[in-house]
């Protein structure tokens, strides 16, 4: 989304402070931030909230979207419906384990062409190392323990 377009960080006249993506009809809207994970393999979750604003047109028009942050090729995707006007919705994506350590993360309004705006807030990312590197650890971490029981 070149330069956010339809993006407005302010409240628009509801009392809160959050991001505004709103837009003419048929064009998505969007905001996207770019994320640097600690390692290969880590699973990104990303929650937050989303509100509907204005209008509310229904299936799929919400979009949470991660992508890689080099060749911009789609890595996943989650679709939300609108919600009931001012309607504060949770939502939480969380990534199968991803093979690149830069993603960009898009929040996309409009998804299914009709002009739904949307309010989103609180966001947070966070990541998880993949289960085979947690087990890799504890093969590493357990016989370690078992060393120093042993010269007690």
């Amino acid at each position: 989304f070149p330069g956010n377009r339809g993006l407005r960080n302010d409240s628009m006249g509801i009392s809160g402070n959050y991001y505004h993506l709103n837009e003419a009809a048929g064009f998505p809207v969007g905001l996207s931030q770019v994320i640097t994970l600690p390692n290969l393999g880590a699973n990104l979750t990303v929650a937050g909230q989303y509100a509907s604003r204005d209008f509310a047109f229904g299936t799929n028009s919400f979009l949470v979207q991660v992508l890689d942050a080099t060749t911009n090729t789609l890595l996943h995707s989650s679709a939300f419906n609108s919600t009931a006007l001012g309607n504060w919705t949770n939502f939480s994506v969380t990534t199968a384990a991803l093979n690149v350590t830069n993603v960009r993360v898009m929040f996309v309004a409009q998804a299914n062409g009709f002009d739904d705006d949307y309010m989103i807030d609180n966001i947070t990312a966070s990541t998880t190392p993949e289960p085979g590197a947690v087990a890799l650890l504890a093969l590493a971490v357990v016989p370690g323990i078992a060393v120093l029981r042993r010269r007690k």
